[in-house]
């Protein structure tokens, strides 16, 4: 077994020196560190003084005269909210848009010493202008083909014809009407509602059933009858016969 020694030290603290408000004095920095972090720095690091234009009073004049000869004109960008007070008013922001100057050019082609034969045809030959012919299109042959009809191209349950004035109100509400039919339509039923709806159509499949197999018995009947009758026909004609036969052995 191992013995193990606990030592506890005890380090007496005076209340004095807990409520003591003084600092212990600040450590001076070095001179010589100072000096040397200083040129450090210097080697380091280099600045550069450059001279800031200041603008003459007649160049000042000049700049004004250029902004108040332009033609300018001023828009509200955004309403004013309507939530906004006397007291607590929002400033409204405006911008300003001027014209460009118009230049010295004259008006005309951007390419003006293009000749003319770019732009306009003259004497061309006769392949060519069988060929022109055959593109154009002349005014009245615009307007004759547009009273000309196309039952081929023609879609008329895709056309909406409206009215000068409108539609009329009855198309109104009748849509109206098919909309909230449509609606009424696809909304579900309560659950009472589901269970009568239930029973109605198992009552109606009973019912139906009921009419078929009353049907059915009445045809098996009737066929029964007549397979029963042509069965007695056939058993009076053989005894018919039997004794027509026996008639004549007798004699």
């Amino acid at each position: 077994m191992h013995s193990t020694s606990l030592r506890f030290f005890i380090i007496s603290v005076r209340r004095a020196e807990l409520d003591s408000s003084t600092s212990p004095p600040r450590s001076s920095p070095d001179p010589s560190l100072t000096e040397l972090f200083r040129s450090r720095i210097q080697q380091s690091y280099s600045y550069d003084s450059i001279p800031i234009h200041q603008p003459s009073n007649n160049e000042n004049i000049d700049n004004i005269s250029v902004v108040e000869d332009g033609e300018e004109l001023e828009f509200r960008l955004f309403a004013v909210p309507v939530t906004a007070t006397s007291q607590n008013q929002v400033p409204t922001q405006k911008v300003r848009l001027h014209s460009p100057s118009v230049g010295d050019q004259t008006a005309g082609f951007i390419h003006p010493s293009r000749n003319s034969s770019y732009y306009f045809t003259r004497d061309v030959g006769e392949a060519r202008q069988v060929e022109l012919d055959a593109a154009a299109v002349e005014g009245e042959e615009i307007l004759r083909r547009a009273r000309t009809s196309w039952p081929g191209c023609a879609l008329p349950w895709r056309v909406t014809k409206i009215a000068p004035a409108g539609l009329r109100l009855g198309v109104s509400i009748s849509n109206i009407d098919s909309t909230l039919a449509l609606r009424i339509r696809r909304t579900r039923p309560g659950k009472k509602h589901r269970v009568a709806m239930r029973k109605q159509a198992q009552k109606s499949k009973e019912k139906k059933e009921q009419a078929e197999r009353s049907l059915q018995e009445k045809i098996d009947a009737e066929k029964e009858k007549r397979t029963r009758r042509n069965r007695e026909k056939k058993v009076k004609k053989k005894a018919r016969e039997k004794a027509k036969k026996a008639g004549l052995n007798a004699e």
